[in-house]
């Protein structure tokens, strides 16, 4: 794997975790949101803010993925902008990762797609 593959496969992964964190931390600052986080310490007696922002971080940074997976397969173009790059990780026989572009065609001897 070229260096340029690596650091898209890193760049797709980094990007949404920032624009999950970012929403999150949005999110968060809604004074609603900021009442039921209250609410829930106070009915459970424990302060539970850490721990559901952790989850509610995760499931954000997952459900962002996805939807700029599911957005990018119908409009390739917006991909880059949602996740970073327009190159698309594939995996080789060998389970090892490669990255490129997502046309089906797959080149054996460089293990991407073309």
């Amino acid at each position: 794997m070229t260096i340029k593959e690596r650091l898209a496969g890193y760049i797709r992964t980094i990007v949404p975790v920032l624009y999950g964190l970012a929403i999150s931390w949005l999110v968060s600052r809604v004074p609603a949101v900021q009442d039921a986080l209250d609410f829930l310490s106070e009915t459970l007696g424990t302060d539970v803010t850490a721990a559901l922002g952790f989850l509610v971080t995760g499931l954000v940074i997952a459900g962002y993925y996805w939807a700029a997976r599911k957005i990018g397969a119908r409009f390739p173009a917006v991909e880059k902008w949602l996740l970073g790059s327009s190159l698309v990780p594939v995996y080789s026989e060998t389970g090892v990762l490669v990255v490129g572009r997502d046309t089906g065609i797959i080149d054996t001897d460089r293990g991407i797609n073309e």
